[in-house]
């Protein structure tokens, strides 16, 4: 059963438990219109107990709650009074910690937030969705509003940036590199970096410049892991069954936290066998 309404907060005031591990995931969804898409996500999420999970490209352009069996789903669009997007983002909440929920902020949509209540601090996710590389001339505006949204954040607590940067890190090249990045790549050995186009390398950029400049760590490059915990993207010439390589997959999508609370992600990978009709796969942090 599914309801549309208004998210209001509620009196019964809550907070995170100590000590208890949650699960929180990202997912490009590439449209959440079609019949059946919004089950597929819930039994996902449901079978591998998330209890937050970050969605972009749902093609929906407004802002909505949507309360389901055992999750709500919260709706982000623009305000350019158009119904589809080729954008639009969402966050799906497990019921059970809406009464921990300080504020779910829907900006545009690209970008949206939600803040959950602690014992002692709150604890902030960033949804973000970054244009392709023939768009990146848009990415230069989209990292200065990501950053106004992360910096008054981080100063309340744990904050986590995820969602679709459509940036393919290969490497870390230098010092600065170094710092945001751990040394754990898709297919690694096989970087193709001096295939690289302009944009492509120009998204690259903008993820690592702004990982730098906010002391950021890229989780998903901290943890070894074997290519299909590691791809989050297979492109249309990749055949069902057939091993993920650079040309058929990619790492797209990242989990970025401050340096200082890297600790608190204790694994990061992609579900590459997640019954979901898209060509991304669930980032799992």
């Amino acid at each position: 059963e599914e309801e549309t309404e208004h998210f209001q907060p509620t009196d019964k005031l809550g907070h995170l438990e100590l000590g208890k591990k949650h699960r929180v995931a990202t997912l490009n969804v590439r449209g959440l219109i079609r019949g059946g898409k919004r089950e597929q996500i819930e039994i996902w999420a449901k079978e591998h107990d998330i209890d937050i999970l970050l969605l972009q490209e749902t093609h929906i352009n407004q802002t909505a709650m949507e309360k389901r069996g055992e999750y709500t789903l919260f709706l982000s669009g623009s305000s350019n009074g158009q119904d589809r997007t080729e954008a639009g983002v969402g966050i799906l909440i497990k019921n059970k910690l809406l009464n921990t929920l300080i504020e779910i902020i829907p900006i545009d949509d690209r970008l949206m937030t939600v803040t959950l209540r602690g014992k002692n601090m709150s604890y902030s996710f960033i949804n973000t969705y970054m244009y392709t590389a023939e768009n990146q001339e848009n990415n230069e505006h989209r990292y200065m509003e990501l950053e106004k949204e992360y910096l008054p954040r981080k100063k309340q607590g744990p904050t986590y940036v995820g969602g679709d940067f459509n940036a393919r890190l290969h490497q870390a090249l230098g010092i600065g590199e170094n710092n945001v990045m751990g040394t754990h790549f898709f297919d690694k050995g096989n970087e193709q970096t001096h295939h690289m186009t302009d944009p492509i390398s120009t998204n690259i950029s903008h993820l690592v410049n702004f990982s730098i400049q906010n002391n950021l760590k890229i989780i998903n490059t901290l943890f070894e892991k074997p290519n299909d915990k590691l791809a989050t993207y297979q492109n249309p010439k990749a055949k069902l069954g057939m091993s993920k390589r650079r040309g058929t997959h990619e790492t797209l999508d990242y989990w970025l936290t401050e340096n200082r609370w890297q600790n608190s992600c204790v694994d990061c990978e992609a579900d590459g066998g997640a019954n979901i009709n898209t060509d991304h796969y669930p980032l799992i942090l």
